[in-house]
């Protein structure tokens, strides 16, 4: 009798295994840009711009106002590592989440959150612009680019 139970628990456990591919299955750590949720996302991009309104209006009134500054050049005042916060938040929060939503926010008629993301953006680059000059758009944002 107890051959019997673990040969059909056997089999039962088998077609159990291999009826399921996981190679088919999708990676749940991955997530889409078409399973985000557009309101989580511009909660995101709303509560990433505080931060870097913040820091860089610190920065920029130190410079105007000269004070901070070790010596008489601008030079000695900071040095690149201070502007890595800004970049990462600039790149790797602000600008890649409102790159996602726009098209994801036009898609299921969010015209609100795409206005807000499309001003956040815009906002975003012109600041970078304005305080660094040229900056990365059109390849830094390219998932394929690597560089």
């Amino acid at each position: 009798m107890k051959k019997i139970a673990l040969i059909i628990t056997a089999a039962i456990s088998l077609a159990v295994v291999s009826s399921c591919d996981i190679a088919r299955l999708d990676n749940p750590s991955k997530v889409s840009p078409s399973a985000a949720d557009p309101s989580l996302l511009l909660n995101q991009v709303q509560t990433q711009l505080p931060s870097f309104f913040y820091t860089m209006s610190d920065y920029d009134m130190q410079m105007t106002r000269m004070t901070h500054f070790y010596g008489p050049n601008f030079e000695n005042g900071f040095t690149p590592l201070s502007f890595d916060g800004i970049w990462t938040t600039a790149y790797q929060g602000i600008l890649v989440n409102a790159k996602t939503l726009i098209p994801l926010a036009d898609s299921k008629s969010l015209f609100m959150h795409e206005g807000m993301a499309q001003v956040i953006y815009a906002y975003t680059m012109m600041t970078l612009v304005d305080n660094f000059g040229d900056v990365p758009y059109t390849e830094a944002l390219d998932p394929t680019n690597l560089n």
